[in-house]
């Protein structure tokens, strides 16, 4: 089964037409995905093409938050799961991280 990668989107002010900018931009890069809209704010795109997790919030304007889905099953403990997983941006030796 190939990977898929999977990236949310938090949608500015006028939904529609962040939408059609994220439809857009990944057409451009020729990025094939599927999407999902949950709620009126929240937009998924999920592709097998990896250059979905290279785009970034310099991409898109009408974009508020960005977010890359990494699983959908609640790990055992997801503390060894983030440290193994995610480095740290910053240079001391700690990683800062938002989990909804």
């Amino acid at each position: 089964m190939e990977e898929k990668y999977q990236l949310g989107f938090v949608l500015g002010r006028d939904h529609v037409i962040s939408m059609a900018e994220i439809w857009a931009v990944l057409d451009k890069k020729r990025i094939k995905s599927t999407f999902y809209q949950p709620t009126s704010e929240i937009f998924l795109a999920t592709s097998q093409d990896r250059n979905l997790d290279f785009i970034n919030l310099n991409d898109l304007g009408g974009t508020i938050k960005l977010f890359k889905i990494v699983g959908e099953t609640v790990e055992d403990n997801i503390f060894d799961f983030i440290i193994k997983n995610f480095y740290p941006v910053q240079t001391e030796n700690r990683i800062n991280f938002g989990i909804s």
